[in-house]
């Protein structure tokens, strides 16, 4: 389902098992399990500074997440997206297969996604976006040729914001409150650290 790797202060998530090429990028109940299984022990093994990159994510566990998240894919509820540039697109294919949304994934898009027009070409167009439009748009970060490259540079960025030693819960309420219509509606509640020293 998914792995957990641990290189000093960054932990890489990574699917392992789809069964497929047509579902590989699909989420099933034994897959989301394993995720959150994985996430619960990079929590629990959190320090200052650390931070982690996946290549799938569940979005209200992210959201409220201790620590800088890194994707090595389009997943908008990560910090970062890093993408391969020669075969990537972002598209919501929801249109095209029939389900609908649930109703934070607007909010999610609203939040990371800059103009109203963007919005409806994703959403209501089903617009398949290259990397590089993806990139100009701001919702991609960076792209790069090859996988290997893309898995790199995930690695380099994470280092350079472990580094920072920022504390986990301070930076998932931040991140909450830069997100609160997709927080509220996943139910996620703001909670207010001070400093010890005021």
């Amino acid at each position: 389902m998914c792995t957990l790797e641990k290189r000093g202060n960054l932990f890489i998530l990574t699917l392992t098992g789809a069964t497929s090429k047509n579902d590989e990028h699909l989420l099933n109940p034994a897959t989301m399990s394993s995720i959150c299984s994985v996430l619960a022990e990079a929590k629990s093994r959190a320090v200052h500074g650390s931070a982690l990159i996946t290549l799938r994510g569940i979005v209200a566990d992210l959201m409220a997440f201790p620590m800088p998240t890194i994707a090595a894919g389009v997943i908008m509820s990560h910090d970062y997206i890093i993408m391969t540039s020669s075969n990537g697109v972002m598209y919501m294919s929801e249109l095209d297969l029939g389900p609908t949304f649930p109703d934070y994934v607007p909010a999610l898009i609203r939040g990371k996604v800059g103009s109203g027009s963007a919005w409806r070409d994703l959403v209501v167009g089903a617009t398949k976006v290259r990397v590089e439009v993806a990139v100009a748009m701001g919702i991609v970060d960076s792209a790069y040729d090859t996988a290997e490259e893309v898995v790199a540079a995930a690695v380099h960025m994470a280092e350079k914001l472990a580094k920072r030693g920022w504390s986990g819960k301070v930076y998932g309420e931040i991140r909450k409150a830069l997100y609160p219509e997709v927080c509220g509606l996943l139910g996620l509640t703001d909670n207010i650290i001070l400093p010890s020293n005021l």
